[in-house]
C-alpha cells in the first residue's frame, strides 16, 4: 500500500503538468514571434519568394506546437478544474485560427502581391489566433497561481508564477506587433494615433496581468519580458545588417511602473487609477525618449494637447483588461475588480 507521502508526491507530479505544459505553449509563443520578427526583415530584404521561406517555417513550427499543447492538455486534463481544461481547449483553437490564415494568406499574396502593412485580413486572423491560444494557456494556468496578496518578488515566483508573466510577456509584444509600421518605422509614429493605440494595447495587456496575478510589481515585470526579448531581437536584426528593419521596443516600462505603484497604495481601486496614468505616462516617456535620443522628436505642446485624449482611450483598454483578467483568474466575468486586501 502506497505511504501517504508518496500519495502526495504523486499527486504533486501530477499537479505540475498543466505548469509543464503551458511552459511549452510559451516557448512555443517566443519562438513564434522570433519567426513574426524575422519574417518583417525577410521581406525587407528578399520580398516574398515563396509561403516556405525560412521565417514561416520557424512562425508555424510554433504555432504547430503550441496546438498540440492545447490538444495534449485537452484530452488528458478533463478531470481537473473546469478552468485547466476549458483553458486547453480554448489554447488549441487559438492555433487552430492561425492553421487556417495560413492558407488564406498565401492566396492573399498570390492575389494581391506583398502587404505593405501588416493591417490585412489573414495577418489580422493569425494574431488574433495568438491571441486566443496565449489566454487559453493562462486560463489553464490559473489554479496554481497564488491566491494570497504579497510581493512579486523575482525569488518568490513558483514556476506557475513564471510560465504566466512568459505568455503575459509574448502576449503583450504580439499585441504590439499589431500595429505594424507603428512598431517598426519611428517616423511614422506620431504623437497622436500611436500613443492613442500603444497606450490602449498595452495598457490592456499590462492591466489583465496586474488583476490576473493580483500583487504589485506584476505588470513591471511583463514590461521588462518583452522589452529584454524585443531588445534582443533588435540585436539579432542589426548584426544582420537590417538597421532599418525595426525599431527599438516600445516604452512600456513607464506605464507598467504607474499601475503597480497606484495598485500598491491602493489594493482595491488602484488599477483604475492606473489605468487612467498608463496611457499619459507611455506618452510622456516616448517624449522623454526621442527628446534624450534626438530621434524623431516631438514637441511638448504636441504631447500635452495628446495627453486628455491618449489617457481616455487607454483608459478603455485598462479597463477591458481588468476584466480579462478576472476572466482568466477566476473563469468568471464578474467582478472585475480584485477583492479587497484582508
Amino acid at each position: 500500500m502506497a505511504t501517504h507521502a508518496q500519495a502526495r508526491a504523486r499527486s504533486d507530479t501530477t499537479r505540475l503538468q498543466p505548469v509543464g505544459l503551458t511552459g511549452i505553449a510559451a516557448a512555443a509563443l517566443f519562438m513564434a514571434l522570433c519567426g513574426i520578427y524575422w519574417d518583417v526583415t525577410w521581406h525587407v530584404v528578399y520580398g516574398r519568394d515563396s509561403f516556405w521561406i525560412p521565417p514561416h517555417r520557424v512562425v508555424y513550427a510554433g504555432v504547430a506546437l503550441t496546438w498540440l499543447v492545447g490538444v495534449i492538455g485537452a484530452l488528458t486534463m478533463r478531470g481537473r478544474d473546469r478552468r485547466v481544461s476549458l483553458g486547453f481547449c480554448i489554447g488549441a483553437l487559438g492555433p487552430t485560427i492561425q492553421g487556417i490564415a495560413a492558407p488564406i494568406d498565401n492566396t492573399w499574396h498570390n492575389t494581391i502581391g506583398l502587404d505593405p502593412t501588416v493591417w490585412s485580413p489573414p495577418h489580422l486572423m493569425g494574431i488574433v489566433g495568438g491571441g486566443v491560444g496565449v489566454l487559453g494557456m493562462l486560463l489553464a494556468l490559473s489554479p496554481y497561481i497564488r491566491a494570497e496578496r504579497g510581493s512579486m518578488l523575482l525569488a518568490s515566483l513558483s514556476r506557475a508564477e513564471w510560465v504566466a508573466l512568459l505568455l503575459f510577456g509574448g502576449g503583450l509584444s504580439l499585441a504590439l506587433f499589431s500595429l505594424g509600421d507603428l512598431d517598426f518605422e519611428l517616423d511614422n509614429q506620431d504623437y497622436l494615433l500611436f500613443p492613442l493605440m500603444a497606450g490602449a494595447l498595452s495598457t490592456l495587456v499590462l492591466l489583465a496581468a496586474g488583476n490576473y496575478f493580483r500583487r504589485p510589481g506584476a505588470a513591471t515585470l511583463v514590461a521588462l519580458i518583452y522589452m529584454v526579448f524585443r531588445s534582443l531581437v533588435l540585436i539579432i536584426v542589426w548584426r544582420m545588417g537590417l538597421t532599418d528593419a525595426l525599431t527599438p521596443p516600445i516604452f512600456v516600462l513607464a506605464p507598467a511602473v504607474a499601475i503597480d505603484l497606484a495598485q500598491a497604495l491602493n489594493p482595491r481601486w488602484g488599477y483604475v487609477l492606473g489605468a487612467v496614468l498608463a496611457g499619459p505616462a507611455l506618452l510622456w516617456g516616448e517624449w522623454l525618449y526621442r527628446g534624450l535620443f534626438d530621434t524623431y522628436p516631438w514637441s511638448f505642446l504636441q504631447v500635452f494637447a495628446s495627453t486628455t485624449t491618449v489617457a481616455a482611450i487607454a483608459t478603455i483598454g485598462g479597463l477591458a483588461g481588468m476584466c480579462i483578467g478576472t476572466m482568466l483568474r477566476e473563469g468568471t466575468l464578474t467582478p472585475c475588480l480584485p477583492a479587497p486586501r484582508e
